[in-house]
């Protein structure tokens, strides 16, 4: 969300201990992420994340949690 503040975004990862990826897939100019977050507390997310690239720049994205476990 490009309206949130930095500060708010920053929050957003306090209780995540790392961040790993498990699939990226590029077709065109369209990118797309399947990531785990492991958090502090024993949760795991997963997240897909969509990103477009035009230039070797990304310009603009989103993420859509899929689930949590643990």
């Amino acid at each position: 969300n490009r309206s949130r503040s930095y500060a708010e975004m920053v929050a957003g990862y306090r209780l995540t201990s790392k961040v790993v990826s498990r699939s990226l897939t590029a077709r065109g100019d369209a990118v797309t992420v399947r990531a785990l977050a492991y958090e502090t507390t024993g949760a795991v997310q997963t997240y897909l994340l969509d990103y477009l690239v035009t230039g070797g720049i990304i310009v603009d994205g989103s993420s859509h949690l899929l689930r949590t476990s643990g």
